[in-house]
């Protein structure tokens, strides 16, 4: 292995290739010159054709805003006395009730963490495409599929929450 260092050094000079390429190795090395030729859509792009049922991972945000368009903008305009009512609950039948508002908040706790693990997941893989995207533009280090590699498994989580709804 040590025969491979001592020949790579006295080829070009260094022990280690450098993190930039040089302009002579862009010359005599086509997959660099193709890497750093890559546009910035190149990993959003690669990833769906790695696996095009990433797309599922898009549902449940398009699901969630859809709700939310239909809750906030076309409900209100569609029935105006809905949006301003209060609601009335009455003291009798407390235990009764106290049972039924207990389930309600075990309910309204997992509609919370549900959206939020979505979150943390989106954060993930929206962060580190993101991030090697910009360092392939920015760096001049290019574009190669095994930086991406982890934001896979928040991927396939994201694509089967999108295939379950």
């Amino acid at each position: 292995m040590a025969s491979i260092y001592y020949r790579y050094n006295q080829a070009t000079g260094l022990w280690l290739p450098p993190a930039i390429p040089s302009p002579a190795m862009l010359q005599h090395s086509t997959f660099v010159a193709a890497a750093l030729g890559r546009g910035a859509a190149y990993y959003p792009a690669a990833l769906l054709r790695l696996n095009p049922a990433y797309w599922f991972a898009a549902l449940p945000p398009c699901l969630a805003l859809v709700r939310w368009i239909r809750g906030t903008v076309i409900s209100p305009l569609a029935n105006p006395e809905t949006s301003s009512r209060s609601i009335h609950t009455s003291s009798e039948g407390t235990k009764g009730s106290q049972a039924t508002a207990s389930a309600a908040a075990v309910n309204d706790n997992a509609k919370v963490s549900a959206p939020f693990g979505t979150c943390v997941l989106w954060l993930w893989v929206v962060s580190w495409v993101g991030g090697m995207s910009a360092l392939g533009v920015w760096g001049s280090a290019g574009f190669q599929m095994r930086f991406v590699l982890p934001a896979t498994p928040a991927l396939a989580a994201l694509a089967a929450a999108g295939v379950v709804q």
